[in-house]
């Protein structure tokens, strides 16, 4: 009987430090799932964090989520491409998007990605959907709030 019940406290107390585990691999994981430019430097995960961002704010309408991908003090022309935006999320809704990354740049000064996006879209009032499909060079600065897009290539793909 004494075995068994040291058993038993040796189980419970494997459990609990087994459970006590589970938050410290949890914090682990997700650190490690999110992409590091703590270093400052720009990487092909740079990219695909924002242009991910970039596809979340289309696929669930969020204009504002959209716009945060972009930096609007070095991108040229900021205000025209915002007007631009918000007449496209206006205009059309439930957006499926996807996009390939096919090339990025070299530079680390200007670095720049070359991505075939695919998007589609239903307008807000009936009408036919529209499909498009681009290849997009999107170009990448980092200011004050990060890493952001400070241009695009076809800047009309979003309008």
């Amino acid at each position: 009987m004494p075995t068994v019940r040291i058993r038993s406290m040796l189980l419970a107390s494997l459990l609990l430090i087994l459970c006590g585990s589970c938050p410290l691999v949890a914090q682990q994981t997700k650190a490690s799932e999110k992409p590091a430019d703590t270093n400052g430097q720009f990487s092909e995960e740079t990219a695909i964090r924002l242009l991910d961002q970039l596809l979340q704010g289309l696929q669930s309408h969020n204009e504002q989520e959209f716009l945060s991908s972009f930096d609007p003090q070095f991108m040229t022309n900021y205000g025209e491409f915002a007007d631009q935006v918000d007449v496209f999320f206006t205009q059309y809704e439930n957006f499926i998007g996807r996009y390939h990354v096919r090339e990025g740049g070299n530079d680390p000064d200007h670095p720049a990605v070359l991505v075939q996006f695919d998007l589609e879209g239903q307008p807000v009032v009936s009408g036919a959907p529209f499909r498009k499909s681009a290849q997009v060079r999107f170009e990448f600065a980092r200011g004050k709030n990060g890493w952001k897009i400070v241009n695009l290539t076809p800047r009309g793909f979003f309008s």
